[in-house]
């Protein structure tokens, strides 16, 4: 439960500097991930593999990151990192669906009513955190 808190807590802080400035504090995400790591390796209550499948999920992210030329920002990557790091991979599969679902949802309704075009830099870090509050919700709040 305190790790589900804790990424909510981050989570508004990215998207409150998304939203206000375009930009993700990586520094928060970078610190809360490693301390996150390191927490899950002393008291065990998740799964190494667990831990480990989310970090490997934000690496591609990054990786996608760096292909695409930042399509997806390496910001929205940390986010995914740090999601994935503090509530393991099996959390972060459905925070992320329902990211990309809310995301398509608020975009395509967006583009069809000409708000911004294919082009436009949308942010992600709302998304992830009405994603993650709402997988945190109906998980009953257990990781």
């Amino acid at each position: 439960m305190i790790f589900i808190i804790c990424a909510t807590i981050i989570l508004t802080i990215c998207t409150i500097t998304d939203l206000k400035g375009k930009y993700i504090y990586t520094w928060i995400c970078g610190l809360s991930s490693a301390a996150a790591i390191i927490v899950h390796a002393f008291i065990k209550d998740i799964p190494t593999g667990n831990v480990g499948l989310g970090v490997l999920i934000g690496s591609l992210a990054f990786i996608v990151s760096i292909i695409t030329k930042e399509k997806i920002g390496r910001g929205d990557a940390w986010i995914i990192m740090t999601i994935g790091a503090l509530e393991g991979g099996m959390f972060l599969l459905p925070v992320l669906i329902w990211t990309f679902i809310f995301f398509n949802i608020y975009a395509i309704s967006g583009i069809g009513l000409k708000y911004f075009n294919l082009k436009s830099k949308l942010p992600l870090a709302p998304f992830a955190l009405l994603a993650n509050t709402l997988v945190a919700f109906l998980a009953g709040g257990k990781l």
